[in-house]
């Protein structure tokens, strides 16, 4: 789990499965007890990713899954 974006670029650019990553995005003004309600309330949803080999993204308003590996852009 990780805000910095770095960890993705890394995952895309070795054609990796794993790990998956959990990447919160915008988090600034962002208290830790929200950033864990939000992933707490959205992890159901995506354990099947995780478990696959993904990036999960919880933006403000948003939640996009990215399944591993990454396909060239």
């Amino acid at each position: 789990m990780s805000a910095d974006t770095d960890f993705g670029t890394l995952l895309a650019r070795t054609n990796r499965r794993r790990p998956s990553l959990v990447l919160l995005r915008r988090a600034v003004g962002r208290r830790a007890h929200e950033q864990a309600q939000l992933i707490v309330r959205s992890l159901a949803d995506v354990t099947s990713d995780l478990d696959a080999g993904a990036i999960v993204v919880f933006g403000e308003k948003t939640l996009r899954i990215r399944r591993l590996p990454l396909a060239p852009e």
